[in-house]
């Protein structure tokens, strides 16, 4: 009896953690070598294949005969009305099939706001009151991105020493695009600077650690995405004046030191937003980075709310309907 509960128990409860390390480690990085399959469509069957795979192990693990207690967080309330919010949106869009799939559940519609929803409940509810995995993950996260980071190395002084037919099946960016990648990289900062401070690190996980952190700055100066930079910056001076308080308040004996990576992050941002494109401009030219994509300004966006309210003053345009709009 006592095998058979640690078998179902590996199988009903380890199941979230390797969908959770899969997708983790494998989506930013992920992509078919193929002319014909696009970068998004290979990310999008990984993440349908990994959730339904964890989607039937929830399914199992409920009939069974287990109970699911849901943490008692309003923090989640506006997380599960957000897809019933982006469904009633899309039936007023005078084009359901549109702002629901797109043309391959495209990133923004409904569904795809539906099954990423689903996908962090079951994430979630299957980790709950587990704090290695959230090592663990960290752990993937950092693998994940030494893989971009080299991708980025390898691009920039590397990529005309391959043969075309190798260099053809090789997208620019593992995460789609520039903007991606700067995004992915700035979270990568931002999570490597709380786990420095609070992670219990192997002398080699932490210098790893220390040097995945100050590569991805680089990297995320060098794309120059402002509104990145700005939010690094912030979280970096907020975990600085976090952690120097709580110290400097406490009278107890921790192991809990003021972050100054977070102050070093604070220094570089602001180095990078003062010295404006001339930096960004010196180190995308230096790694071969053309970060120059086609979107819409504010002002121009913000025309473009207001026109959407004027359509529809509830709901606005609807999830997938912007590229319409504009």
């Amino acid at each position: 009896m006592e095998g058979n509960l640690k078998k179902s128990r590996f199988g009903f409860d380890k199941i979230f953690e390797y969908c959770m390390f899969a997708l983790v480690f494998l989506l930013p990085i992920f992509f078919i070598p193929s002319l014909t399959i696009s970068l998004y469509s290979a990310k999008l069957s990984l993440v349908v294949i990994v959730g339904v795979v964890a989607l039937v192990g929830f399914l199992t693990y409920l009939l069974s005969g287990h109970l699911i207690k849901f943490p008692k967080s309003k923090f989640l309330i506006p997380i599960i009305l957000l897809p019933i919010i982006a469904l009633i949106s899309s039936a007023f869009t005078g084009s359901f099939m549109k702002s629901f799939v797109g043309n391959a559940l495209e990133l923004g519609t409904s569904g795809s706001i539906i099954i990423l929803v689903i996908l962090f409940l079951i994430s979630m509810l299957g980790t709950k009151d587990k704090q290695e995995i959230g090592a663990k993950t960290f752990y993937a996260l950092i693998f994940s991105a030494i893989v971009v980071l080299a991708h980025l190395l390898v691009r920039a002084f590397l990529a005309l020493s391959l043969p075309t037919s190798v260099a053809s099946r090789i997208p620019n960016f593992l995460l789609g695009s520039s903007t991606d990648t700067a995004i992915f990289l700035g979270a990568v900062v931002i999570v490597s600077i709380a786990a420095l401070n609070m992670l219990s690190l192997s002398k080699r996980m932490y210098y790893t650690t220390a040097i995945v952190l100050f590569s991805s700055l680089v990297f995320v100066g060098s794309i120059g995405l402002t509104p990145v930079i700005v939010t690094v910056g912030l979280f970096s001076l907020v975990y600085f004046v976090y952690t120097f308080s709580w110290k400097a308040g406490s009278n107890e004996s921790n192991d809990r030191k003021t972050s100054f990576y977070s102050l070093f992050v604070l220094a570089i941002s602001v180095i990078f937003l003062i010295s404006g494109s001339s930096l960004s401009g010196l180190l995308s030219n230096f790694f071969n980075i053309n970060s120059i994509e086609i979107r819409p300004n504010l002002s121009t966006t913000m025309n473009m709310a207001v026109t959407s309210w004027k359509t529809n003053p509830v709901l606005g345009v609807g999830p997938n309907m912007f590229s319409e709009l504009w």
